[in-house]
């Protein structure tokens, strides 16, 4: 039953997201009755630059990556790209599900990206020679699905940019840890996925 709410709620966020124009991009938040006095009084709304991303080693690596995340996710629609230097000078990528404007992406959002007719938010750093502007902006609207029940399974990823390879250290799709399978695929051995 959680399943197919889930892929009722995603197939309500694309339609919703393209039933109007293409500059606008539309977040649908579920949440239960009890949950009514979380809608603002105000429609949330934010605008931010569009951006595409360049093909260099680490472009294509990002690319390979939110690719991955949006064949295995199930439930998002929308994402948050970002972007964070260790301190070891490490440059460390999140690719996180969301279904809310939080108040991260109000602040520090910095542009769009824009994969597989899907809505990366671009957050924190922004890493040089990795992404060319381009044109118009994009501005992203919340709205709020009353559902019976509200479940969360977070996609939360992370990979970190090392010796010209992108290496996830967190892999968690819907709730799942999905990571061994994604280090098999990093380390070329795709085969063992098909017997699981």
């Amino acid at each position: 039953m959680r399943t197919i709410t889930i892929i009722l709620l995603t197939v309500l966020s694309c339609v919703t997201a393209w039933a109007g124009d293409k500059n606008t991009t539309i977040v649908v938040r579920p949440i239960t009755e009890k949950q009514r006095s979380e809608i603002p009084d105000k429609t949330l709304t934010v605008k931010l630059q569009r951006y595409t991303i360049n093909d260099t080693p680490l472009g294509k690596a990002v690319v390979d990556l939110v690719s991955d995340v949006r064949k295995d996710d199930l439930y998002y629609n929308f994402y948050v790209l970002k972007f964070h230097t260790t301190q070891d000078g490490v440059l460390e990528v999140g690719v996180i599900g969301e279904n809310r404007i939080s108040p991260a992406i109000q602040k520090k959002a910095w542009g769009v990206m824009f994969f597989d007719s899907v809505c990366f938010v671009l957050l924190d750093e922004k890493p040089d020679g990795l992404f060319t502007k381009a044109k118009g902006k994009q501005t992203i609207i919340q709205e709020f699905e009353i559902v019976d029940d509200s479940f969360h399974k977070s996609t939360d990823v992370f990979a970190l940019w090392k010796d010209g390879k992108l290496r996830a250290n967190v892999y968690h799709i819907n709730g799942s840890d999905l990571l061994q399978k994604r280090k098999r695929k990093e380390d070329g051995n795709i085969m063992v996925d098909h017997f699981e």
